[in-house]
C-alpha cells in the first residue's frame, strides 16, 4: 500500500468482476490500468500526481488510487489563488 504520511487519497475506483475471464494477463491489465490512470490524473489534477494500481486475488479485484497533497493540485487553479 502506499505511503500517506505525506499524502492523502484524493480519489478512488473500485473495480470487481466476477467470474474473471480465464484468459486474463493480470500483469498486461495492471499495466494498461497505470498508463490509464496517470495520463488521467495528471490532465485533471496535476503534473506527477502520485497513482496506483492494485489487483487483488480471488475473483478480480482492482483499486484505482490517485494520492497528492490538495495544496498542489488547487494551486493549479489561479482563480483559486486570487480569491
Amino acid at each position: 500500500m502506499a505511503d500517506y504520511i505525506n499524502k492523502s487519497i484524493i480519489c478512488q475506483a473500485y473495480l470487481h468482476i466476477d467470474p474473471v475471464p480465464k484468459d486474463l494477463d493480470e500483469a498486461a491489465l495492471k499495466a494498461e490500468l497505470e498508463s490509464f490512470l496517470g495520463v488521467r490524473a495528471e490532465f485533471f489534477l496535476y503534473k506527477d500526481v502520485g497513482t496506483e494500481v492494485e489487483l487483488k486475488e480471488g475473483s478480480l479485484k482492482i483499486y484505482l488510487t490517485i494520492l497528492g497533497t490538495l495544496y498542489a493540485g488547487i494551486a493549479q487553479y489561479p482563480d483559486f489563488r486570487q480569491a
